[in-house]
C-alpha cells in the first residue's frame, strides 16, 4: 500500500475527449474519455494524461485547440483496456519528448475484449504490448496501487465488495467468458480537505472505487469526476449508487462519458451535492472541486 507523504497542492484538469459537445464548436465530441492533468505538488510538478479517447485524430485535434502541450507529458495512465480510452495513445507517444513514456496499465487490459451490443464487436485496445513498446511507451503492468507523485496515486485493482455485474465479454484460453473488468483503475488525488477520485468508466463500480480510495488513503472522498458507467443501469441501481454517495458525504460529482443523462438527472434531484456535468473542454482547478 502506498505511503502518502504529502498533499497535492493544486492542479489544472482539462477534459480533452468526452461524449458531450462543447459550446466551443472547434472541439470534437466523440464517444470516449481523456483528461490532461497539470499537477502541482509541494516538491514536484507533473504533466499526466489519464486515458486518450478513441483515436489519435480526435486527441490531436482537441489537445491542439485546448493548448495542451503533449510534448511535455511525462506519464500516461490507462483506466482500462477499451478502445474509447486507449485509442488515442499513439498520438501522445508520437508527440511526447520524455521517451520511453511510462504507461500505467493493469495486465488484464490487453485481453481480447468484446461486446455483443448490438452485435459482436471488438472493443479492446488497438495495440498489443509489443506495439506499445514500439510506439515509445513502457507498459507499467501492475495490479497494485502506485503513487505517481506526492499526493497522487492509482487505485490499482479494485476489490468487488459490492456486486457490479458486467454485460461485456472477453476471450480467455480460447473461450468467451464474462469480463469482470478487473483492469478498471482510477486515479486518486489527495488534498488537505479530502480526496478527489477520477474515473475513466468506473467498470469496477462506483461504490467499490470510493471504498478502495478511502481504504488506500484513510481519507474522505469529497469529489468524484469522470465516467460512472450508469447509462444502461436500472433506476433501482442508480438510486442505490446515489444513496451510497450521500451516505459517504460526497460534496461534488462531475459526471462524464458513460454516466448517462438519466443518472445525472437523478443525482441532481436526490443527492445533496454539487453536480457539475462535463463536456469536451471542461476545465477544473482544485479549489472548484474541494470548496
Amino acid at each position: 500500500m502506498p505511503n502518502i507523504k504529502d498533499y497535492l497542492k493544486d492542479f489544472e484538469m482539462t477534459v480533452v475527449v468526452d461524449d458531450a459537445p462543447s459550446k466551443d464548436a472547434s472541439l470534437k465530441a466523440k464517444h470516449g474519455f481523456s483528461v490532461h492533468l497539470s499537477l502541482e505538488g509541494h516538491h514536484t510538478n507533473r504533466s499526466l494524461m489519464f486515458d486518450s479517447g478513441p483515436s489519435p485524430e480526435v486527441l490531436a485535434h482537441n489537445s491542439e485547440h485546448l493548448g495542451i502541450n503533449m510534448e511535455k507529458v511525462e506519464l500516461a495512465v490507462l483506466s482500462h483496456g477499451h478502445y474509447d480510452h486507449g485509442g488515442g495513445l499513439s498520438h501522445l507517444l508520437q508527440k511526447a519528448v520524455n521517451k520511453p513514456l511510462p504507461v500505467i496499465v493493469h495486465p488484464s487490459a490487453f485481453e481480447t475484449k468484446l461486446s455483443f451490443l448490438p452485435h459482436l464487436r471488438y472493443i479492446g485496445l488497438p495495440f498489443d504490448i509489443a506495439q506499445l513498446r514500439m510506439m515509445g511507451g513502457v507498459p507499467i503492468m501492475v495490479k497494485d496501487a502506485i503513487e505517481v507523485m506526492d499526493g497522487v496515486l492509482t487505485t490499482g485493482e479494485v476489490p468487488r465488495a459490492h456486486n457490479n455485474p458486467s454485460n461485456l465479454m472477453r476471450v480467455t484460453n480460447g473461450t468467451i467468458t464474462d469480463d469482470p473488468l478487473m483492469d478498471d483503475i482510477s486515479l486518486i488525488m489527495v488534498t488537505e480537505k479530502g480526496i478527489i477520485v477520477l474515473c475513466g468508466c468506473a467498470h469496477a463500480g462506483v461504490m467499490n472505487i470510493v471504498e478502495r480510495a478511502m481504504e488506500l488513503t484513510g481519507k474522505k472522498v469529497i469529489a468524484l469526476v469522470g465516467g460512472l458507467h450508469l447509462s444502461l443501469e436500472s433506476d433501482e441501481r442508480i438510486f442505490s449508487v446515489v444513496e451510497y454517495l450521500g451516505e459517504v458525504g460526497i460534496n461534488t460529482v462531475a459526471p462524464a462519458h458513460c454516466t448517462g443523462r438519466r443518472a445525472v438527472d437523478i443525482m441532481s434531484k436526490e443527492l445533496d451535492a454539487e453536480i457539475l456535468p462535463i463536456s469536451v473542454g471542461t476545465r477544473f482547478y482544485l479549489d472548484e472541486l474541494v470548496s
